[in-house]
C-alpha cells in the first residue's frame, strides 16, 4: 500500500528529505533517479527546482 507523503525539505545538490504518513523518512537524491532532459529539463535551473511544493 502506498504511503502519502507528509514533508518535503529541499536539500543542495537536489536531494529531498521525504517524510511519510507512517514516520519513515529519509533523503532522496533525486539526480540519481531522473535524467534532467525533456520534460524534466526546467529542474536544472535551481530556482526552478526550489519551487518544489
Amino acid at each position: 500500500m502506498l504511503k502519502d507523503i507528509v514533508a518535503v525539505e529541499l536539500r543542495e545538490n537536489y536531494h529531498l528529505y521525504i517524510s511519510f504518513e507512517d514516520e519513515v523518512e529519509g533523503i532522496v537524491d533525486l539526480s540519481k533517479l531522473i535524467k534532467f532532459t525533456g520534460v524534466f529539463a526546467p529542474l536544472q535551473n535551481p530556482k526552478y527546482f526550489a519551487r518544489l511544493k
